[in-house]
This record gives C-alpha cells, structure tokens and sequence, in this order.
C-alpha cells in the first residue's frame, strides 16, 4: 500500500514505489532540502536518493521518502519537543548562483526537552521552512510552490527531527534547522502518541523515543555512506567533489 502525505490547504499527488536507486538516503534528503521554483525536487532523487520502505510522498513537485524513527533519529542533528513561539514572516532567498529566488518562513520554538542534539531546555531554535505569503507578491509559482503548511500555529507541545542544511543552495549563513525528510519530521503529542502533524495516521507511540541513540552523527554517517558509494561505483569521483564543494555554497537572504 501507498501512503499519501496531505497537507492542509493543497491538493497534492499520490506517492510512488520503486523510483529510486542505490545510493544512501542521505542524498535524498539533501535533494529535499531546496530547489529553485520550476526544478523539478525529485529530478536528483530519482538518481540519489534511497528509502528502506521504497515508499515515498510526493508533495507538489517535492518528494519525500515515509521514513522510520530510526531513520528521522540518524539523520536528525537534533530531535526535540517544542513549543511555538512565534513567527519571523516570509522572506526571499537568491541561491547560490544567483538563480530564481524563492520563499521561506522562519519559526521561533522553545525547547521543553532534548532528546538529542547541543541543546538545552528553555533555548530557542528556529525552523525554516519553504514557501509562506509575502507581502506585496501576487500568489504564483514562488509563494505556492512546496509551501509547507504544518499548522505550528495551532499551539501545543511538538516533537521535532532537525537537520542543519547542507547541500540546498538556498541555504543561508544564518543559525535554522530544516525538517528531516519534510513533513516526515514533525509530530504532535496525544496521549502517549506522537501524530505526524501533516498525516495524523502516521503516528509513534512515545516510548519508542526511548531508543533513539543520540550519539549518531549526521554527518560522519553521511560522509561514510558517501565514501561507500565512491568505492561501489555509485557514483563518480566528479560527482563526490562536487558534493563536499556544494555544502560550502550559501545563498543570500533578501
């Protein structure tokens, strides 16, 4: 069975299996994080990415693997559980290369626990998240495309699985975390049951954070995934450079 991720306010396509090849998941996360409006999100993941459920949620032109809490857990830099404090509005950002710019949404959170990650209860962390209303833009392809419309704003304790950006070109110098796996990486708490907060019949009993290891680095799994792929041929020695290269690259906040 295929699963579908709804996000409120859109209409969005069904998920597909069996699209994608043999290199880590890591990459396809990476190719998640940002793509200039009219890229197509799942072009590069389609060549990159890899989900050990081999389901995916397509949302818009962005797609995401449906993935487990070990996975969320690996390649989160940092899983809390949250409240909503406010919003810093939308704003633009030019890529790297001076592409297309597009629209992202920063949000203030405070912290009530830390289950992984540098942080401690009481500090503030920002998400960032793409797509939001810009004042004076016309509604179009920049404000609609992959606007993330998780409903923070509704009040109440979240848990959140946090990646610092690496490869997204819209990527800027500024302190935020971006979802693991988009919609993949927030829930709401309920009862002893975490609802994902895009698809509530995607849900997590609380005990199971109980397992999360938080000694795993991000960072030296996905350096060791990549050199993997390097010996098996996956990939090209160009391609490998290119990567590392790419996580230097920042866009400019408008």
């Amino acid at each position: 069975m295929f699963r579908k991720v709804q996000w409120k306010g859109r209409k969005r396509i069904s998920s597909f299996k069996g699209a994608l090849a043999l290199l880590p998941l890591c990459l396809f996360l990476v190719a998640c994080q940002g793509q200039g409006p009219g890229e197509a999100g799942s072009g590069e993941v389609a060549q990159t990415g890899e989900a050990s459920s081999g389901e995916v949620a397509q949302t818009g032109e962005e797609s995401y693997p449906i993935l487990s809490l070990e996975e969320l857990s690996q390649y989160a830099h940092l899983i809390v559980a949250a409240n909503f404090k406010e919003s810093g509005g939308a704003f633009k950002v030019l890529p790297h290369g001076g592409d297309v710019p597009a629209v992202f949404t920063d949000r203030v959170f405070e912290i009530t626990k830390v289950y992984k990650g540098d942080r401690q209860r009481g500090d503030e962390v920002i998400l960032r998240t793409q797509g939001g209303d810009l004042e004076g833009e016309e509604d179009g392809p920049l404000l609609d495309r992959n606007s993330e419309e998780l409903n923070f704003e509704d009040g109440g304790e979240v848990l959140l699985f946090l990646a610092r950006p690496t490869t997204d070109p819209y990527k800027t110098r500024e302190d935020y975390y971006q979802l693991v796996g988009g919609p993949n990486g927030a829930y709401t708490f309920s009862s002893g049951i975490l609802k994902n907060l895009a698809d509530p019949s995607m849900t997590l009993e609380e005990g199971e954070l109980a397992d999360i290891d938080p000694t795993v680095d991000p960072r030296g799994l996905e350096r060791a995934r990549m050199e993997e792929a390097l010996k098996a041929g996956a990939m090209s020695q160009e391609e490998y450079d290119d990567y590392f290269e790419r996580l230097e690259q920042y866009g400019e906040r408008q």
